[in-house]
């Protein structure tokens, strides 16, 4: 994997207007003197910040309320290697968030008297007994219980960047039953989304990317959206980068067949922008099919028990930005991150697309949706010096051992976020040294820093606190702002971080500079 060390704050924009999906121009919204706005400036200024801040290798950024533009810039570099500046037509991938579209085009074949949201597995795939009475509707709003592909461990993990059949796909947990009764818990699973898509295809004879361009993306008035594929030749297709030793890297390689209709789309943040107000605006389907996708069912009424304002509907999650009900959803996808808000009482949306692996769009949609709602923002800037690992503690082998395993963590702290980025990380042990791993990125070395908490070696701002339950490791991460990160609350060094047992069943992440997010989960799988 090639290290890459530069990176620019450049930033492309169009200057009071932008450009349609016809070409024509729109205004930006100025102040009746004319001059930059203050919220233009705010707007500006946190989107900079979260390209030097992140890092990120670059962002696109659009800001739409009622019928003017307050935003539309991208900045930094689509490509590092060769020092090309993002621009606002530079494509990115979606990830999760290409779920909206393919649960829009099941919408549409339930108006069109094609589907039911209460048809089941058994009628379309017959060769699955095991999910026969799952219903689409299970599928779409994730409380089937059917098990996320991503997270069988090695034997997806070494496949991701092959081109995989569909039928292999879902193959990596055939004959695995349910998770838990459908309908009665919440889990999200890429799996329902590729069964989704394979569904379209039956009821309209025609594959999943030529559907989307020929019936849903014209109905949005979106041009610059695309099944993303790597044989495709995509205008303008940004790169996709992580971290390590504190530089950038190339992105592990994805097959675009391994995500389908679960992530397999890229676009512009102008035309996400769009794409959410074509939704709610009744241009793609009715608005009674719209108001189905933006209601909670069954356990998706309540993904998140941390949170009882946040719901999970058909391929988009609701929850509240102070008194504002906003629609929204998130993306992760190697290299890349995604996140649209949409908020209706107000006319809002915000887009953001980055380049580089992280929470670093989802951050940065929420604050730009909180500036242009007069909301306190929630900031995050380098106020010191990364952290280093000058705290380091050794571990026996029996000690190793306790840590090992699958952890299944969703974001904290965060409204309407825990319910829609969801990642497993794999602890292994390997040479006597502790590794973590997740899909789409390479092996981390983790240090301990005593008592259940641990650094990555390579970035030591971003801690790994275990603990017996979420309290403990919770508690265990109070202490992750302080320079050397080695100190955690009082209760986790009475003994919070282990049961009676000594068992670790629970694990949380932070980064130093984004204090707002964290990821956190319990174990889903031993060593």
């Amino acid at each position: 994997m090639r290290v890459l060390s530069f990176v620019a704050i450049f930033g492309s924009t169009i200057v009071g207007g932008v450009q349609t999906a016809n070409g024509r121009t729109a205004p930006v919204a100025h102040p009746s003197n004319g001059g930059p706005s203050a919220l233009l400036k705010r707007l500006d200024s946190l989107s900079r910040s979260a390209v030097s801040d992140g890092p990120l290798a670059s962002v696109s950024v659009a800001v739409l309320r009622g019928g003017d533009t307050l935003l539309l810039r991208a900045y930094g570099m689509a490509d590092l290697e060769r020092r090309a500046p993002a621009v606002v037509q530079s494509q990115y991938r979606l990830g999760s968030v290409t779920k909206s579209f393919a649960a829009a085009a099941i919408l549409q074949q339930v108006e069109r008297g094609k589907l039911s949201l209460d048809d089941t597995l058994g009628q379309f795939f017959p060769e699955y007994p095991e999910w026969k009475a799952i219903r689409v509707r299970q599928l779409l709003n994730h409380t089937s219980g059917i098990p996320d592909y991503t997270s069988v461990g090695d034997a997806f993990n070494g496949s991701a960047a092959e081109d995989i059949p569909h039928d292999s796909i879902i193959g990596f947990v055939r004959g695995r039953r349910p998770q838990f009764t459908p309908g009665t818990k919440w889990s999200y699973s890429n799996t329902n989304y590729v069964l989704l898509g394979l569904i379209l295809e039956q009821v309209t004879s025609t594959p999943f990317a030529e559907y989307l361009t020929r019936e849903v993306f014209p109905r949005a008035g979106i041009a610059q959206t695309m099944y993303c594929d790597d044989a495709t030749l995509v205008p303008r297709r940004a790169l996709g980068y992580g971290r390590s030793h504190g530089r950038f890297v190339n992105a592990s390689s994805i097959s675009m067949t391994v995500p389908f209709a679960a992530g397999a789309l890229c676009s512009t943040a102008g035309d996400l922008a769009r794409w959410a107000r074509a939704l709610r605006g009744g241009h793609v389907m009715t608005r009674d099919s719209y108001h189905a996708m933006t209601t909670g069912e069954f356990a998706g009424r309540h993904p998140n028990p941390g949170d009882s304002t946040q719901q999970y509907g058909f391929g988009v999650g609701m929850g509240m930005l102070g008194s504002h009900r906003m629609v929204e959803h998130g993306g992760n996808i190697n290299g890349f991150n995604a996140s649209f808000i949409d908020v209706p009482d107000v006319d809002l949306t915000v887009a953001v697309l980055t380049n580089t692996e992280g929470i670093g769009a989802d951050a940065l949609a929420r604050r730009l949706a909180q500036a242009a709602l007069s909301l306190p923002v929630d900031t995050a800037r380098r106020a010191r010096p990364e952290p280093t690992l000058a705290a380091r503690a050794s571990l026996t082998p029996s000690a190793r051992s306790k840590f090992l395993g699958s952890y299944r963590l969703h974001v904290m702290n965060a409204p309407a976020r825990a319910a829609l980025l969801t990642i497993t990380e794999r602890v292994y042990e390997e040479g006597g040294q502790l590794l973590v791993w997740s899909p789409g990125s390479p092996p981390q070395e983790l240090v301990s820093l005593g008592n259940g908490r641990f650094a990555n070696r390579d970035e030591p701002g971003m801690t790994f606190d275990f603990g017996a339950d979420s309290v403990a490791s919770v508690a265990l991460g109070a202490g992750s702002g302080k320079d050397d990160g080695a100190s955690g609350s009082a209760a986790a060094h009475a003994g919070g971080a282990q049961d009676a047992n000594g068992e670790i069943g629970w694990l949380t992440r932070r980064v130093w500079n984004q204090p707002g997010f964290a990821l956190t989960g319990g174990r889903v799988a031993g060593p």
